[in-house]
């Protein structure tokens, strides 16, 4: 599960750093061919960040 290879969780603020080690060890276990993350508005939650992976064929 991915969940579980970040350190990133619902609630907490934003912290670059953080959100690029949990890029970096996305991508370092070797499923993915790219590994990014974006943001979303959501009415009254401020936004929502979601890692955008590609699956290694």
């Amino acid at each position: 599960m991915l969940k579980e290879s970040t350190e990133s969780r619902a609630g907490q603020a934003f912290e670059p750093a953080v959100v690029e080690r949990d890029m970096q060890r996305l991508y370092g276990r070797g499923d993915f061919k790219s590994v990014n993350y974006s943001f979303a508005a959501e009415d009254g939650a401020g936004y929502v960040l979601t890692a955008d992976v590609a699956e290694k064929s």
